[in-house]
């Protein structure tokens, strides 16, 4: 599998820039966008491979491309899409840290354990940064890649797209820059951190049947319950207070049991009594 198997596609400026398109003409367009990701960023000049990749007879190609031409560079015998190309570079780049950080495994798990005293006792250090960057590698990402922006990790718990956000479902986009504020809102509750923050939302996604939420807002009620939840002192054994209606009844069972060892005893009699707890006064 290819380490960038993630096409971002940001539907609203796709159909803004091809309104005049044919039904045949954007599935052309597309077709050459997905090619050109799969090789790189670019594909050769040539007519006949590219009506080939479009599905379309080389007399019908270029009727094609005099419609679709403009959204493509040529350049020394290639095309290329300048947005694509640059969008592909940026996942180049992340995937290949995505690797090196991934051979680094063995050692980064060794240090994790021998850190662990200090993770603990910084546990309660509030995340004050969330990145804002919608861009990036494609692919899947553990969440404790440090390479991972806040936004990726978010992301990566909820189950899509760490890099584009789209669910796959609709043309929904996830961790735009409204989510972002939202996530950032989060962050700034007591107690909070972006790892009790992913951590939250894989729980809710767990119990979640019909897949990811339409906004990060969705997870906003519970972010709050789980920062009231953090902040809650921690619980200590009851005190018992002189006077009150609590203690009252302690010095009666007392006395009770008291009472009873007594009469049991045989050193008293059933009856009136200043210590049996039942007695009139």
């Amino acid at each position: 599998m290819s380490s960038t198997p993630y096409m971002p596609l940001y539907i609203g400026d796709y159909l803004a820039d091809t309104t005049d398109l044919t039904t045949e003409q954007h599935g052309a367009y597309l077709l050459l966008l997905m090619a050109m990701w799969k090789k790189g960023g670019h594909l050769p000049d040539n007519a006949a491979k590219l009506a080939q990749i479009c599905r379309v007879t080389a007399r019908r190609w270029p009727a094609i491309w005099e419609a679709i031409e403009q959204f493509f560079v040529v350049e020394d015998g290639t095309i290329t899409n300048d947005r694509l190309r640059a969008a592909r570079e940026n996942a180049d780049k992340t995937a290949t840290k995505r690797a090196e950080a991934g051979s680094k495994g063995g050692t980064a798990k060794a240090l994790k354990e021998k850190a662990r005293p200090v993770a603990n006792a910084t546990a309660g250090l509030k995340h004050s940064h969330i990145s804002m960057s919608e861009d990036g590698g494609g692919g899947s990402a553990c969440a404790r890649d440090p390479d991972l922006t806040d936004r990726e990790r978010i992301l990566e718990a909820i189950g899509v797209d760490p890099v584009s956000g789209l669910t796959g479902r609709g043309g929904c986009r996830l961790g735009t820059q409204a989510d972002m504020a939202e996530a950032r809102l989060w962050l700034e509750l007591p107690g909070m951190s972006i790892g009790a923050v992913c951590d939250e939302i894989r729980r809710i996604m767990s119990e979640k049947a019909d897949g990811p939420p339409s906004s990060f807002r969705y997870f906003t009620q519970a972010m709050r319950r789980l920062s009231a939840a953090l902040e809650q002192p921690a619980l200590t054994p009851l005190q018992v207070i002189p006077g009150g209606k609590a203690n009252d009844r302690i010095r009666f069972d007392a006395a009770h049991r008291e009472f009873t060892r007594r009469l049991a005893a045989g050193e008293i009699q059933r009856g009136p009594d200043p210590s049996d707890p039942f007695a009139f006064r």
